[in-house]
Formats: structure tokens, sequence, C-alpha cells
């Protein structure tokens, strides 16, 4: 058992939640359960009560910027008593219990303790009211750190398995690499712009890198961003029909969203919004990220897209959310955050 120490913004984030890594010596059955599954073991009287609506209103939070409500993650509950025999090998379990031999409230996280891939999260305390107050305040944090162990069981996944011709091609072409699932194919390859995708029935998931120069702090100004965004789409990605391309859903149609964070070391922003197609009917999410590549001046994009129109989106929308964390400029950090 290996406690890691947290990085300064994790510990503002994961205030009081203590996070021990469990790797037994001895053989561990695979994990039951897909990404983003969720079981909770509480009396199910308590799960049908006050502190079952608190844990169902946080884990079931919708997730941003979908075009067709989806929950962050789907919840199963059990009772204490099924645990040993129903979700003891789940893929994330969350534990709640309170007895006054607790003499305060925590969360503590381990992993692959009965299973592997697995999270196991045990929220303890003196009292169902103290456990509640305790969630109310560290929601965000219990599904920050589901969320991260996703993140990182899909990264290395990936990065057991991914398009080394694609990885070489991006490397050659951007001067930064990044691994992408095998899965991915080719389709477009022009100056300053690749277009990458995964091919489905009814589903497609895209990866779009582009370059620009940078001319200044307005360059990464949401408007600016979307516009020099469609220069690339509208010219290089066609719709189904004559004379259709992707664009932008305007603002009139769609929310917009921005933020700036901070990857492996380096200032990102991230824009969650919604693609459509001009002269068709065809749409869904996307997630992009820009960064500067200060040894070339210009700004490197990684563009991401999502078309399901009759499957859910969550788990394939995830999966493109977490590739930025598998780009790698030279001299960047090794600790993704």
């Amino acid at each position: 058992m290996r406690t890691f120490k947290l990085s300064n913004l994790l510990l503002i984030t994961l205030t009081s939640i203590c996070i021990i890594s469990c790797k037994s010596k001895t053989y561990t059955p695979s994990s039951k359960g897909a990404p983003y599954d969720v079981f909770v073991v509480m009396d199910t009287n308590k799960w049908n009560g006050d502190m079952g609506l608190i844990f169902k209103k946080i884990l079931c939070e919708t997730v941003p910027m979908l075009n067709q409500p989806e929950p962050m993650f789907r919840v199963a509950s059990f009772s204490m008593k099924d645990f040993q025999r129903l979700t003891k090998h789940g893929r994330s379990v969350i534990i709640v219990q309170s007895d006054p031999k607790y003499n305060s409230t925590q969360m503590q996280a381990t992993y692959d303790h009965y299973a592997t891939p697995q999270i196991l999260i045990t929220v303890t305390g003196p009292s169902d009211s103290a456990i509640m107050s305790y969630v109310s305040l560290k929601g965000s944090a219990l599904k920050t750190i589901i969320n991260m162990f996703e993140r990182d069981k899909f990264v290395e996944s990936t990065q057991n398995k991914y398009n080394g011709e694609l990885q070489e091609l991006i490397q050659k072409k951007f001067d930064f690499t990044l691994t992408l699932p095998v899965e991915y194919r080719l389709r477009v390859n022009v100056p300053d712009f690749l277009w990458i995708s995964n091919e489905l029935p009814l589903i497609s998931q895209g990866v779009v890198i582009y370059s620009y120069p940078y001319e200044g702090p307005a360059t990464f100004t949401l408007n600016k961003m979307i516009e020099n965004r469609n220069k690339f789409m509208n010219k290089y990605i066609p719709g189904p029909s004559e004379g259709s391309y992707m664009t932008t859903a305007s603002e009139e149609v769609a929310e917009r969203q921005i933020r700036r964070l901070m990857i492996n070391g380096r200032e990102w922003y991230e824009i969650r919004g919604f693609w459509d197609v001009e002269n068709d009917y065809m749409g869904g999410p996307f997630i992009s990220y820009s960064t500067l590549d200060t040894r070339t001046n210009r700004v490197i994009v990684i563009d991401n897209y999502l078309y399901s129109p009759k499957k859910p989106k969550r788990n394939y929308y995830r999966q493109l959310e977490n590739m930025v964390f598998m780009a790698k400029f030279p001299g960047d950090s090794n600790n993704a955050l």
C-alpha cells in the first residue's frame, strides 16, 4: 500500500480526502461494470431516504454540453449485506458507513483492492447527518476522483495499444506527440490540418488537429477561436450531401463554454459547444483544446467532435475529452492535472 502526495491544485480540490493506492502482489480478478458505472453500497432504507437523495443528486448530475441529457454516472445501489456477493468486484464502488466509533467524517479512495481496475471509495462518519453535510460540501471532489480514475484508465489502455503511424505523422507535422487509440484512421492530411476519426455503426468520433499563427492575446478569445475553427472545418470536413460542410452551431442556436486550464504544465483553452452541418441535418457536441507553441509562435488545436444520433453519448464524449491528456510537447511537465 502506497500513499501519494497530492499537487497543490488537488489539495485544494480534494481537501480532507485520503487517496491511497493499493497494489496487491496477489492476483485480483477483472472488475465488473463499464466505465462511469458506479455501485453505491449503503443500507437500503438510507438509499431511499435523505442520504440517498444527496448521493443521487451528485452522481446523477447531467454531463455538461451534451445535446441530450445524460447522467454523469450510471448508478446502482446495493445493501451492505450484498456487498461481498454482488459488488465487491465492481469497477467503481462507493461504500457509505455511519457509526459513532468514527471521530470525524472522511473519504478514502483505494485502488485495485478487490479487482483490477477498481476504485473503492469509503465514506465514513459518526452519524448520517454528518455524512450528509460532508458529502454535500465535497460532492465535486467525489466526482473528480472517479473521473480522474476513468481518465487514467483510458490513457493507460491507449498507451498500451495505439496507432503508431498516426503518432509519427502528428509528430512530424506539428512537432508534438499525441497518442490515439488503434481504431482511429486518417481522413484528411493537408498543410496545418489533420482529420482523424474512429467510425463505428451510427457513431463517429473525430479528432481534428490544426494550427495557425498567434496574433496576440485576442487570439484566445472565444469569438476568434470559433472563427479560426470554422475556417478549417468549413473547408476540410464535408457533409453527407453536395455543398454541405461542418461548422460551429451559432450562439443563437446553442450554448458555448470556455475555460482556461493547465494540463501537463501547459496552458490550454477549452471550448465546449455544438457543431452542425451547413446545408444538411447533422450535429452533435464538440470539445476543443487550444495552446500556444512558443517555439513556433503558433496556436495548436486538438478539436474533438462526436456524432451519435441514436446511442448514448456520454462514454464516447468522455473518451474525446481525455485525448488532450495524451498530448506531450518538448519540455512540458509529466504531471497531468
